[in-house]
C-alpha cells in the first residue's frame, strides 16, 4: 500500500465546513508576545466565533484588530514558512469583514 502524506493531510481537514462562511466574534484575545517560532505572526488575535449556533476557536490573520461583535469570514491561509521541498501548511484563519 502506497501512502501519500499530502493526500492524507488534505483528506483529514474539514475546511469545506468553514472556508467562505461568516460568523460573529463572541470572545477575542489579542496576542502581542509569543514564542520565538511564532514571532513573525505577531500581532494576531485568537477568537471564539459563533456560526450557525455553534462556537469555534480560530486564529486571525497577522495584524488583524478584532473585537467582540465583529463579523468575520473564514479563509484559507498559509500557516507557516517552509523550505522548498516541504509541504505547504495551510489552515483556516479569520478575516474581519465590514
Amino acid at each position: 500500500m502506497q501512502f501519500n502524506p499530502a493526500d492524507y493531510w488534505r483528506q483529514n481537514k474539514n475546511w469545506n465546513n468553514f472556508v467562505g462562511k461568516t460568523g460573529k466574534i463572541v470572545f477575542v484575545t489579542k496576542i502581542e508576545v509569543t514564542s520565538p517560532e511564532l514571532q513573525e505572526y505577531l500581532p494576531y488575535c485568537f477568537a471564539i466565533v459563533e456560526m450557525d449556533s455553534e462556537r469555534y476557536e480560530f486564529m486571525s490573520e497577522k495584524g488583524a484588530d478584532l473585537k467582540k461583535g465583529d463579523k468575520v469570514e473564514f479563509v484559507l491561509r498559509k500557516t507557516a514558512e517552509n523550505d522548498r521541498a516541504s509541504l505547504i501548511n495551510y489552515g483556516i484563519k479569520l478575516v474581519k469583514i465590514d
